[in-house]
């Protein structure tokens, strides 16, 4: 494992995102934060594929999804703007929480994305979040078991995990329809 994450590590590089006010297909007459790069790929929908199919398939009036990992909420957008009533949107990351709320303001979704600025796992604790140079949708919770050399201590922010039964069980979160989990290798925990 620690291979694959030096390995990745000498492979970064950064990504460059700017606002777009997107004028065509499910995105069109919104405000979405991309990759200069690639973001033509999250607005025709060929960004992992496989998501916007489900939402295609899932989406309804009065159904509610649950974005697990959002980053930029590209996949709540789409939800809302397929016609989803509610998403329930979680993202750890004290930076991509800041863009998030404001794609929440740009395109008036404050009655439509409830945004909880923690992570989901097995158990509640406090833990690290190893904020990944250059791409933040590389973000991911530290193993406890993993060495960190003293390069990535400053890369690593204390987040908070609750877990989803007990929000849900507290009433704390609407009955979900879908559940998009997107976490960087934390999926089995959540």
């Amino acid at each position: 494992m620690r291979r694959l994450y030096n390995y990745i590590k000498k492979k970064k590089k950064n990504t460059n995102y700017q606002w777009v006010s997107v004028d065509k297909g499910i995105y069109k007459n919104k405000k979405i934060f991309i990759p200069e790069e690639w973001g033509f790929k999250v607005i025709n929908e060929t960004h992992e594929p496989e998501i916007f199919d489900i939402i295609k398939e899932t989406v309804g009036p009065n159904k509610v999804c649950y974005d697990i990992g959002c980053h930029y909420a590209w996949f709540s957008v789409a939800w809302l703007s397929r016609g989803g009533w509610f998403v329930e949107a979680f993202e750890p990351s004290e930076k991509n929480v800041s863009i998030i709320n404001e794609t929440i303001k740009k395109n008036r979704y404050s009655s439509k994305i409830r945004l909880h600025d923690f992570a989901l796992g097995d158990e509640a604790m406090i833990s690290k979040l190893y904020m990944f140079p250059g791409d933040s949708s590389r973000n991911y919770i530290q193993d406890s078991n993993m060495k960190t050399n003293s390069d990535d201590l400053n890369r690593l922010k204390d987040i908070e995990i609750k877990t989803i039964d007990d929000l849900y069980y507290n009433d704390l979160l609407k009955k979900p329809d879908l559940i998009k989990i997107d976490v960087e290798g934390f999926e089995y925990k959540v």
